[in-house]
């Protein structure tokens, strides 16, 4: 006769005891709380209105980014559209980042849109977009990549030349001027003459001195501060010549 009691209150030695029955630790409790409750395949994510379907172990993966803390939270149901406040037309270079680990975009605004959401979503200071390292919004001040430092010098060299009406066509007749100058040249180059070490040894030189009198005197009167003889330098450079310092050129000008 058991009455209302269960049987292991009516004796401690014939069933096991209160006491005796396992209790979950304390970090058995706090993680059994971060697991996610996910239901199996697919999970949906609401972007806005646009429903996507990815698999979890694709946005765990990134536990550190914001949509693996939004799955793992412990008020969120997996089985549900989970909602994403987020632009939805953009949200797809999100996921390609999950998949490939780096992201397609058309360069342009949308790319910097894109490097924005990147910061949003939490992703590392620097992603690549286009087979380039690009450093997200998050990145701290100072900290600045390669590509970073060639932008600034871009900018530097375009603003110059960009207030430089004449700049294109000083520049096309220079090189036009090197080019008869070499040719020149090519056509010494049979005659005996003595070697100097003194002379520099470079595949193009350049030197204005060899140039004749009237594109001497352009170079002059239009070379009139050192930001211009860095910007000519500069695209004499990025053409292919060798020039050394910015006093190689001997324009005249002084600051």
């Amino acid at each position: 006769h058991f009455g209302s009691r269960p049987v292991w209150a009516t004796s401690r030695r014939s069933g096991p005891s209160r006491t005796s029955l396992p209790r979950p630790t304390a970090a058995a409790m706090d993680k059994s709380a971060k697991k996610p409750r996910l239901s199996h395949g697919a999970v949906t994510l609401n972007v806005r209105g646009q429903r996507f379907e990815v698999l979890p172990e694709l946005i765990l993966g990134k536990p550190e980014t914001l949509l693996a803390q939004l799955l793992c939270d412990i008020g969120t149901d997996a089985s549900k559209p989970i909602f994403v406040d987020a632009n939805a037309r953009r949200f797809e270079h999100i996921l390609d980042w999950y998949r490939y680990g780096r992201m397609f975009v058309e360069e342009g605004p949308r790319l910097e849109a894109v490097l924005h959401d990147a910061m949003f979503f939490l992703l590392p200071d620097t992603v690549v977009i286009n087979g380039r390292a690009r450093t997200t919004g998050s990145a701290h001040v100072g900290e600045m990549t390669a590509d970073t430092a060639k932008g600034i010098s871009k900018s530097y060299v375009d603003g110059v030349v960009g207030d430089w009406p004449d700049f294109d066509a000083l520049f096309a007749d220079v090189v036009h001027g090197v080019r008869g100058k070499v040719t020149e040249l090519v056509r010494r180059s049979s005659v005996k003459s003595p070697c100097s070490v003194s002379d520099e040894i470079s595949v193009v030189p350049v030197d204005l001195a060899s140039l004749d009198a009237a594109l001497q005197n352009r170079c002059c009167e239009q070379v009139i501060s050192v930001h211009r003889q860095r910007a000519f330098v500069h695209k004499l450079r990025e053409a292919g010549f060798r020039v050394h310092d910015f006093a190689a050129l001997n324009f005249g000008s002084s600051g």
